[in-house]
């Protein structure tokens, strides 16, 4: 019985693995595209898919602990922990990426900041220069 347990949240926890990189791959195009609504909605998904993950993993260490002994080299185990490790490793990638992408845009947006601060005086908008000059009052 907790054999069956704890292949069955090992299979749970690879379909979460999976989801958590889509996600990734879906926010890592929205933030190429500069779309903030799907950004903020990948954002949401990973960070659900994230607490999932803790909380199956909780009962994984409980049930890995009990069945360590018991789980035979045989049967589905050592094809699913490849693909547990396999899916872990993708993840990783993707999360390392993402995170380099958005270190780059957050510098990206900070030197056009810049930019903007620098030259706003020399690209005010006209419609705020109203006065005698331009004949408005």
């Amino acid at each position: 019985m907790e054999r069956e347990r704890y292949l069955e949240l090992l299979e749970r926890r690879l379909t979460l693995l999976g989801d958590l990189a889509g996600a990734l791959r879906a926010s890592t195009e929205a933030l190429v595209q500069l779309d903030l609504d799907t950004i903020h909605r990948k954002v949401g998904e990973q960070e659900r898919l994230c607490h999932e993950i803790r909380s199956l993993d909780r009962g994984l260490d409980v049930l890995q602990r009990k069945c360590r002994a018991g789980l035979a080299p045989g049967g589905d185990c050592p094809a699913l922990l490849a693909r547990m490790a396999e899916a872990q490793a993708e993840v990783r990638t993707l999360n390392r990426k993402h995170a380099a992408l958005v270190r780059r845009s957050r510098r990206t947006l900070e030197a056009m900041m810049n930019f903007l601060r620098s030259t706003s005086p020399t690209y005010a908008d006209p419609g705020l220069a109203r006065g005698p000059a331009g004949g408005r009052s």
